[in-house]
């Protein structure tokens, strides 16, 4: 069922934090506030999120992800600008953020569900679904300074998630998670956003972005760099990144892992423009019920993405635990250049990695004459008139 109308409107929406050095400058924070030492964290934010969309907040450490996350949470409040509000929003920030060290994790369910507005009428049914949602057995009843990152990060995503929110922020706190429980709570925002619910995503995982995103909007040193189509601004930057470091940093296999990549083999390894190129990829499974979706990108040996192969168009392997896929490409259109391969063992929705293989230099392409030049070839004809 869909959701009743709900949406963000941000304008011009600005941070400053005030860093007084010394005396003379604390004093000033009291007289005149432009004299004083600061930090602009976010300058001049605007954008608009309606329901059943999906905004991915990127960029590099400090350009502002988390400031601007923690003011729609109603966390921090703006220094200026106007932020728009419809619909009950939940957000998981920072581990531990609102939990109390000495209660217990139901004690924490029960204070973070009444700050988030669940009636005592329905309390018990929405502990319930937390309880069965966080999967931490009896560790539950245990007070939550026993608990380690990744139980936090359990019990936190359940609160957020389980309260029945029209509007879902995430900053980057799945990575703690391993892997069966961040599958889950992915699978969670895909039918989260199907609802036509809103979520806000903020990860250094590019990959995450743009499987879970419609939409991106790249911070730099507090202001947008752009903002639109998810994969269009990720490519942005992500170009940017690699001028900034001399070679790629690749996606980290996820914990626990059920599924790994046992062997990539590429025939011929030194193939020839127009030749047919054969990517085999095994696998093994550790149960017949998980269902599999493959990812290849072939990236050009400086770390351009060149194009991908996938089997998504197709409905997912599952049924076995032992996997042997071939790629076949029958007319390869490269010109030159050495390629790698980036292989990704994904799940059924191709969202959740359970296992990576980079192999470098994985074919090599001569060019077939002096005449050719670029890293592609197409047919075409020519008339003169």
């Amino acid at each position: 069922m869909k959701t009743k109308n709900c949406y963000i409107k941000v304008k011009n929406l600005t941070k400053i934090y005030y860093t007084p050095q010394g005396i003379k400058e604390k004093i000033q924070l009291f007289l005149n506030r432009d004299k004083v030492s600061k930090y602009i964290a976010l300058q001049d934010i605007t954008f608009n999120i309606q329901e059943g969309s999906s905004l991915g907040i990127i960029g590099e450490n400090g350009a502002g992800k988390s400031t601007l996350l923690r003011i729609i949470s109603g966390v921090i409040p703006p220094t200026s600008g106007k932020i728009e509000i419809k619909g009950r929003v939940t957000s998981v920030l920072e581990l531990g953020m609102g939990f109390h060290p000495e209660f217990s994790g139901v004690e924490n369910a029960i204070l973070g569900a009444t700050i988030l507005g669940i009636s005592h009428k329905n309390m018990s049914d929405t502990l319930k679904k937390i309880i069965e949602f966080a999967e931490l057995g009896n560790a539950i009843n245990n007070k939550l300074k026993t608990y380690s990152s990744g139980m936090i990060m359990r019990l936190a995503f359940a609160i957020a998630t389980q309260c029945d929110p029209d509007i879902l922020i995430i900053d980057e706190a799945l990575a703690v998670g391993d892997g069966y429980f961040q599958k889950k709570c992915f699978n969670f925002l895909v039918e989260h956003i199907k609802k036509g619910k809103i979520l806000l995503f903020s990860s250094h995982a590019m990959y995450y972005v743009t499987s879970l995103c419609e939409k991106a909007m790249w911070l730099e040193k507090g202001k947008i760099v752009s903002i639109g189509p998810a994969q269009e601004v990720v490519t942005s930057y992500e170009n940017y990144l690699k001028r900034k470091r001399e070679q790629n940093i690749p996606l980290k296999t996820l914990s626990n892992s059920p599924a790994r990549i046992e062997k990539v083999e590429v025939t011929p390894s030194r193939p020839k423009n127009r030749d047919k190129l054969e990517i085999q990829v095994s696998w093994k499974s550790s149960s017949p019920d998980i269902k599999f979706h493959l990812v290849i990108g072939i990236n050009r040996i400086d770390g351009e993405e060149i194009t991908h192969l996938s089997t998504t168009k197709s409905a997912p392997m599952g049924g076995r635990t032992h996997y042997r896929l071939k790629f076949v490409i029958p007319n390869l259109p490269l010109i030159k250049g050495e390629y790698t391969l980036y292989v990704n063992l994904a799940d059924e929705h191709a969202l959740h990695i359970y296992d990576q293989k980079i192999v470098h230099g994985a074919f090599t392409i001569e060019s077939p004459n002096e005449y050719y030049f670029g890293y592609i070839s197409v047919d075409y004809r020519w008339e003169i008139s």
